[in-house]
């Protein structure tokens, strides 16, 4: 409901009497949502005085009788269908690479992806060196301030060529994903990850 883009077309269509219609291609690529659709379907000819047409139906543009409204209305419902069982799918398919032991998400410090998507691997040197300072502080031999010192002091370098910050550190230090877990959202975690 507060769509930046159309907040700026509803905007400039107010300040610009000579804008009399929004033209899209069909009505999935204006709104995948009921609610949101009639929204912004009674907003703009209310505020601006704008009609909202499709270049894929072009006869609908000029017909307010029961019909058009109708086949406008399945498009709509269509398009809300098809963006439910897109997201449920993804979903599905996330949590089914989550179970087998795969991790969705951007390979963290120390790590690389690898030719099979969501299997990260261990990037040395940066790994090794992570290793260490994590089994440091694990073993009590020093504390994570003194560790993370010990670790730059190395040459440590993060993805990004800039040492490792304390509170960087400490989040890894309890990060599920350096035990070999991976946790996604509220999702069963998978203790064995194949990371």
């Amino acid at each position: 409901f507060n769509r930046t883009d159309l907040r700026e077309m509803l905007a400039y269509a107010k300040k610009h009497k000579q804008v009399k219609f929004i033209i899209v291609d069909e009505a999935d690529r204006f709104m995948r949502s009921f609610e949101e659709f009639f929204y912004w379907k009674v907003l703009f000819p209310e505020e601006a005085g704008v009609r909202l047409v499709y270049a894929a139906k072009p006869e609908l543009a000029f017909k307010d009788d029961m019909y058009s409204l109708f086949e406008e209305m399945i498009d709509v419902f269509k398009a809300e269908t098809s963006n439910i069982e897109r997201i449920t799918k993804t979903t599905e398919k996330m949590k089914a690479r989550v179970a087998a032991g795969y991790y969705p998400g951007q390979p963290k410090q120390g790590y690389r992806r690898t030719l099979t998507p969501g299997l990260h691997e261990p990037r040395d040197p940066q790994w090794a060196m992570l290793k260490e300072a994590f089994e440091e502080v694990l073993s009590l031999v020093y504390g994570p301030s003194e560790a993370l010192k010990r670790l730059n002091a190395r040459g440590y370098k993060t993805t990004f060529g800039s040492d490792l910050d304390t509170d960087r550190f400490k989040t890894m230090l309890i990060d599920p994903y350096y035990a070999g877990i991976v946790k996604m959202s509220d999702w069963p975690e998978n203790p064995k990850g194949l990371h």
